[in-house]
């Protein structure tokens, strides 16, 4: 005989055992009881599809107490990861009081999410005014987005990202069905140029310089900055020493502790001495000043004053002194004659004397003795 209980359903039921033995023809009778199980309603709330990097998902179902088991499933937690894309069947067992095993399915689909990696396309450590490229994966069907520091960049919705400023670097990427991928940080480092300002010297007389490398000559914060002196732009001739004595511009190269560097200029003006000479004559007694200097003899003097831009002016005088000169002339003539004597005209015995311009333009005086001869008569 077979007892089936999806035909009795649920309830006790009494059955009466009947045994003959065959060898005496004696008969028993037993009697049993089977009890069928009430089955529970086993409820599995259905799940949602859920992308291959989402969270892990509490499975719960009613009555409570049973145990969930399929790909994926540990502990009665469905691992989207674990269990890869693709519709899974997911099984619930339930063990009753009376030890009847039930059991459900349902199932889940997991969505494939985007795949994500970043690239540069240089150090990750720069100077500012330089960039790198930050390049993800190009997918189709993937909308990009990049963080920086956590937060969203709104402007920028594409797969490469040229980056000028320091900060921590993400792309997020997602599907059309919402799954999405977020890479892994790149951190950017940009490192500050020098910030130093140029105090130019005030021009100066030759033969004096100016040193380059007088921390005085910049403003700013000098810490770990060296400096070095180039005569181009390009910083392709160095400059040999420090110290310069000619006009012109020099340009200097400032580097910090980051090999990061900044161009200035330093702009040098040299004035120049002037030298000039003056030719004098004078006659003696006569004296000269020459800017302050009392000069009576001949001879080559000096004298040092300031120019026009204010260096020193050297002043060479050659100067010639000259002297009068004297002469004496004896005339007689006869009365009533007269003497012309440079314009003087005498008719009387005497010493006359007459100033006349020497060969060298001095005074030359001429003293005359006249006599003056008067003529006789006899009878």
């Amino acid at each position: 005989s077979i007892f089936n209980p999806q035909t009795t359903g649920p309830g006790v039921f009494f059955y009466t055992y009947h045994f003959t033995n065959p060898l005496n023809g004696c008969a028993s009778v037993a009697l049993g009881q089977i009890r069928v199980d009430t089955p529970p309603q086993l409820v599995v709330p259905p799940i949602a599809s859920v992308c291959r990097k989402s969270a892990p998902i509490n499975l719960t179902a009613t009555p409570v107490g049973g145990v969930f088991s399929g790909p994926g499933i540990v502990s009665n937690r469905f691992f989207p990861a674990q269990a890869g894309v693709g519709i899974h069947v997911l099984t619930y067992t339930y063990t009753s009081a009376a030890g009847c095993i039930y059991s459900t399915t349902t199932s889940v689909e997991v969505l494939p999410t985007p795949s994500v990696a970043l690239a540069l396309s240089g150090p990750s450590s720069f100077c500012r005014g330089n960039s790198v490229t930050l390049s993800g994966t190009i997918q189709s069907g993937v909308a990009y987005s990049w963080l920086r520091n956590g937060i969203v960049m709104p402007t920028d919705t594409v797969s490469s990202l040229t980056v000028f400023e320091g900060g921590i670097y993400q792309m997020r990427t997602v599907f059309a069905t919402g799954c999405a991928d977020t890479s892994a940080p790149i951190a950017v480092t940009v490192y500050d140029l020098p910030s130093l300002t140029v105090n130019h010297p005030a021009p100066f007389c030759s033969p004096l310089s100016v040193n380059l490398s007088d921390l005085s000559l910049y403003s700013g914060d000098l810490t770990g900055v060296q400096l070095s002196f180039w005569l181009d732009s390009l910083t392709t001739q160095p400059l040999m020493q420090s110290v310069v004595s000619a006009s012109g511009r020099y340009f200097v190269r400032a580097e910090n502790v980051n090999g990061c560097r900044q161009l200035l200029w330093v702009d040098v003006g040299v004035l120049l001495p002037s030298t000039s000479s003056r030719l004098a004559t004078i006659c003696a007694p006569a004296t000269y000043d020459f800017n302050g200097q009392i000069l009576a003899s001949t001879g080559t003097y000096t004298s040092t004053l300031i120019n026009a831009v204010g260096c020193d002016s050297l002043i060479t005088l050659n100067l010639t002194v000259n002297h009068p000169t004297s002469s004496s002339i004896t005339a007689s003539i006869c009365a009533p004659a007269t003497y012309d004597f440079n314009g003087q005209i005498l008719a009387s015995t005497g010493t006359y004397t007459s100033t006349l311009i020497n060969a060298v333009g001095c005074d030359s005086v001429v003293m005359l003795n006249l006599t003056v001869n008067h003529p006789t008569s006899s009878s």
